[in-house]
C-alpha cells in the first residue's frame, strides 16, 4: 500500500542530507580559502607567492624535505637573524625548486633552479 506521509518524510530526509553535503562543501572551500589569504605572501613583480615561514634553525634544516608536490603559488621565505652568504642544497627534496635570494634591501640578488634529491649545493652570491 502506498503511504503518503513516509514517501513525503523520505523526501525530506534526502533533501536534508543533500543540503548538508552543499553545506558542509561550501564551509571547506570558504575555510580553505580564508586560510589561503591569511597566510603571510612574498610579492615579486605582478607575482604573489604564498609562503611558509622557515624562520627557526629547525624549520630551515627541513626546509621543504620530503614534499611531495609544492603548487606553483606556493614556497617557503627563510629569514635569517644577520645578512650572510647562505647554502643550498637538495638532499630529500623531492620536487624541483626555484630558490631566490632577497637581500636586506628586499633586492633579488640572485636565483638558482635546482633539480630534486641533488646533493649540489647553491649559494646566495
Amino acid at each position: 500500500m502506498y503511504d503518503k506521509n513516509q514517501n513525503s518524510t523520505i523526501k525530506h530526509a534526502v533533501w536534508g542530507i543533500i543540503a548538508g553535503i552543499i553545506l558542509t562543501s561550501i564551509l571547506v572551500i570558504a575555510v580553505r580559502a580564508y586560510s589561503f589569504y591569511r597566510q603571510p605572501y612574498v610579492k615579486i613583480g605582478n607575482h604573489i607567492f604564498r609562503v611558509e615561514i622557515a624562520d627557526t634553525p629547525e624549520k630551515q634544516r627541513l626546509g621543504l624535505m620530503f614534499r611531495k608536490h609544492l603548487a606553483s603559488n606556493r614556497g617557503m621565505l627563510f629569514i635569517f637573524d644577520k645578512p650572510d652568504i647562505q647554502t643550498f642544497w637538495m638532499k630529500n627534496t623531492y620536487i624541483p625548486l626555484d630558490i631566490i635570494f632577497i637581500d636586506a634591501n628586499n633586492r633579488i640578488i640572485n636565483i638558482v633552479t635546482m633539480p630534486a634529491l641533488t646533493r649540489q649545493t647553491c649559494r646566495s652570491l
